[in-house]
């Protein structure tokens, strides 16, 4: 399917790389990846016209997905054949660590209750520090919110029982009764179409386009493709226990952040022009609570959340209830400088580049810092401060 898929020999002709690839998407089909050797093929081994060449895969459909979602392809070794033979494993138990962690939920924000409880859980703490006050909110949307899903799903199949049951009746309780039944219905579709995207991350897609089915199958395609159960050391051998990948990460990010001896003078991209009186007057003017408020609205609804769970959709939704706590805290933050211990709590996370990831130069660190929500608000605001002054 692709020309990095073949080393030796002459390469395949870009036409028929392409022709494949597109008759593989017309048939709604996707690649299962493998585990093991990236090649199935060789030929002339140890000689200069030694060709490696990944002829034979496993595709599957969406559906097949959905009944085997741990579904992986294992390369084998052998030595007998120029071909290595495939094991399709169905049920791939992966390791995915038991840690269960809060998460604002946008489908909540269509429940009227949701704002009381937000408002009244803040107004409880009145006279804490944000952290303090965004914590107990945190407790409490989770007490309320937890079984929310479940009931969600029920009312769902209830709807359609309804339904199944009226659609034929021509009387006026029937009529009635189906009609109710269908209003609440795409209701919920709606509610059940919000909580699959916010999954998906697919942030281009709009919503109310009954995409429900789309954004279930993409989750689950990103949640595979996430999936982390080996990697190379910096050896080249493999590792596929916890221990040791945990091992390998921790070697990686210890040698890539140790310090080091740097000289030679800064180059010109380097240097810094001083800024003016007038800047330096611009840049210490306190923050008002409109530049607070469109840095806040100028992050998508739907990023990840962070260490305290909530999103930008939370921040954004609720912002009149919010806004004096978050624009006190940024003040105090840009003309103190100070920030308390707990603000600095991150999530860290690594994103493959890759399908396929095979070792830590293929993945992402990405760190997940809301802590609460204010942190990252405070570094969108020093930004927009810099990008209204008047800056040659």
């Amino acid at each position: 399917m692709y020309s990095f898929e073949k080393l030796g020999g002459r390469p395949h002709p870009r036409r028929l790389l392409e022709g494949f690839s597109n008759t593989v998407l017309e048939c709604g089909l996707e690649d299962l990846g493998f585990v093991g050797c990236e090649f199935t093929w060789e030929k002339f081994r140890g000689t200069p016209n030694w060709i490696q060449e990944r002829l034979d895969r496993g595709f599957a459909n969406q559906r097949f997905r959905n009944l085997f979602p741990n579904a992986v392809v294992h390369v084998l070794e052998v030595s007998t054949s120029n071909y290595l033979p495939l094991l399709l494993n169905l049920n791939m138990q992966v390791y995915m660590p038991k840690v269960k962690r809060f998460r604002f939920e946008n489908i909540w924000v269509r429940e009227s209750d949701c704002l009381n409880l937000v408002r009244d859980s803040l107004n409880v703490n009145g006279n804490e520090s944000i952290m303090e006050k965004i914590e107990y909110v945190c407790l409490k949307l989770e007490e309320w919110g937890g079984g929310k899903v479940k009931e969600m799903n029920n009312k769902i199949k209830n709807c359609r029982w309804v339904m199944r049951k009226f659609r034929s009746r021509r009387d006026s309780v029937g009529v009635q009764k189906y009609n109710e039944a269908r209003i609440e219905f795409l209701k919920l579709l709606k509610r059940q179409e919000i909580y699959w995207k916010q999954r998906s991350k697919q942030f281009w897609l709009r919503e109310g386009d009954q995409n429900t089915r789309f954004f279930h199958n993409f989750t689950t395609g990103r949640k595979k493709n996430n999936q982390l159960t080996r990697l190379k050391d910096k050896h080249g051998e493999w590792i596929d226990n916890v221990q040791g990948i945990q091992e390998i990460i921790t070697d990686y990010f210890s040698d890539l952040f140790r310090s080091s001896t740097l000289g030679g003078l800064f180059s010109e991209r380097e240097k810094v022009n001083s800024v003016t009186d007038e800047q330096n007057a611009q840049l210490l003017a306190p923050i008002t609570n409109d530049e607070v408020k469109d840095a806040v609205f100028s992050m998508h609804a739907e990023k990840a959340p962070g260490y305290d769970g909530l999103n930008p959709c939370f921040y954004q939704t609720y912002w009149s209830v919010v806004e004096k706590d978050v624009v006190e805290f940024c003040q105090h933050f840009l003309h103190t400088g100070e920030l308390q211990m707990e603000i600095n709590r991150t999530v860290v996370c690594l994103i493959p580049k890759v399908k396929t990831p095979q070792q830590m130069t293929e993945l992402r660190l990405i760190s997940l810092y809301f802590c609460f929500g204010s942190s990252s608000f405070s570094d969108s605001v020093i930004v927009a401060d810099f990008s209204t002054s008047d800056f040659g």
